[in-house]
């Protein structure tokens, strides 16, 4: 088990290392490392991340984290930069933004999540957007989950 792990890791080393991120080509030196959906956040860190997320008896009212961890690099350099969490819902066949908000990152290395109520059931999607354009994980700039009644 824990070559496997240890395997896993020097694959994805190298393959930074011989292919550009989409980070990197969209110009964003912001990387996100770790991310997920979440029912909710504790002590900074997601409590169950989740794949489908139901809104049961809580209906709209309820929940959806969408948890990151970001390598700031440069940008965080003696200071502070700011991001954006865009909320989406799939109409159609395209997404339309329900909810921007605006974080900062404060950190070469930092944990930070943002939230959506009013949820309606369908697909949902949650982007980060830095000044610099879309920050990326690995070859994933947008995640989505299904999001049922």
């Amino acid at each position: 088990m824990r070559y496997d792990r240890m395997y896993r890791v020097l694959l994805l080393v190298g393959a930074c290392l011989l292919w550009d991120t989409p980070s990197t080509q969209a110009g964003s030196p912001m990387t996100i490392t770790d991310a997920t959906f979440t029912d909710g956040v504790a002590n900074r860190t997601p409590q169950m991340r989740v794949t489908a997320f139901s809104l049961g008896d809580q209906g709209n009212q309820a929940r959806l984290w969408f948890w990151f961890l970001v390598s700031c690099g440069d940008p965080c350099q003696g200071g502070a930069a700011s991001i954006t969490v865009r909320w989406s819902q799939k109409v159609g066949d395209q997404f339309a933004e329900q909810r921007a908000i605006p974080l900062t990152i404060q950190g070469p290395t930092w944990r930070t999540w943002a939230y959506k109520e009013n949820l309606q059931p369908g697909t949902w999607k949650a982007e980060v957007i830095s000044e610099q354009g879309p920050v990326c994980m690995s070859d994933k700039c947008e995640f989505t989950i299904e999001v049922t009644p």
